[in-house]
């Protein structure tokens, strides 16, 4: 007669939440990385495959995962140079911020490669960069819903009959923000109807 091995039930449970465990923390890497979290991002370029940089939404990190290496060690030696404390600018969370991450991603890349951290890496503009809720407050502040509105009732030919329906708030590149304004207004025809104009800012 045959043995039979069986295989104890917490040794199975033991190995399926280790590889949840796995994925789950792939997962928040992954999302970190599309937060801006260059050290995040690091940690993907050992073993992002296609699919993984597929998914990889902030412009940053892509542009670090899709950097050919050079030499033997490179995806090594960008997370094993150390970080001068002196330099960095850290937040009350204790992570650095975007612009002295950039500046240290793009040090590293031209340890590697010279000139190419440079070409990949435009801090300048991220140390400008204004996030889309700071934009959207800006506006209120600004009352850029009104001036939109201004400009809406100049271009009617009855402005008295403007009325408000909604508005919306977009986020744009290089630190743009559209505002889109719902409203109703009568027409030629004196029957109201129901249209939407966009004004376009830059802070």
């Amino acid at each position: 007669m045959k043995k039979r091995y069986w295989i104890p039930s917490a040794l199975l449970v033991a190995v399926g939440g280790l590889v949840a465990m796995a994925y789950y923390e792939h997962e928040g890497t992954i999302r970190e990385a599309n937060r801006g979290d260059m050290e995040a991002c690091e940690a993907l370029k050992g073993y992002a495959e296609e699919e993984t940089k597929a998914r990889i939404t902030d412009p940053a990190c892509s542009k670090l995962l899709s950097t050919e290496p050079v030499g033997d060690d490179v995806a090594s030696s960008a997370t094993n140079v150390k970080e001068d404390k002196t330099h960095s600018d850290f937040k009350s969370t204790g992570k650095m911020s975007d612009y002295d991450r950039c500046l240290k991603t793009r040090a590293q890349i031209n340890k590697v490669e010279p000139g190419k951290g440079d070409e990949l890496f435009k801090c300048e503009e991220i140390k400008s960069y204004m996030k889309p809720a700071e934009r959207v407050k800006a506006a209120e502040r600004q009352g850029l819903v009104q001036k939109c509105e201004q400009t809406i009732k100049a271009a009617l030919k009855d402005p008295r009959s403007y009325r408000f329906v909604d508005r919306k708030y977009i986020a744009t590149e290089n630190n743009g923000l559209d505002v889109r304004v719902t409203y109703s207004a009568t027409n030629s025809f004196g029957g109201r109807i129901q249209e939407q104009q966009t004004c376009n800012y830059k802070f």
